[in-house]
């Protein structure tokens, strides 16, 4: 009986590893969708941002 309840431990355990690097994973992948989004914005933020005073700018000339 003691090997069954050890060997359903080391199931649990491993099935806690498995989940935990499937979230780890996920959370990842999250992440750098989130952050490639942000300087995306960030960049096309600037872009627009050096255009216009661009076009401000040779208003005057």
């Amino acid at each position: 009986m003691g090997d069954t309840s050890c060997q359903r431990a080391g199931e649990i355990a491993r099935s806690l590893e498995a989940q935990d690097a499937k979230f780890s994973d996920d959370f990842m992948e999250q992440f750098h969708d989130d952050f490639l989004t942000q300087v995306q914005f960030i960049t096309l933020f600037f872009v627009i941002y050096i255009t216009q005073k661009r076009v401000y700018a040779s208003s005057f000339n």
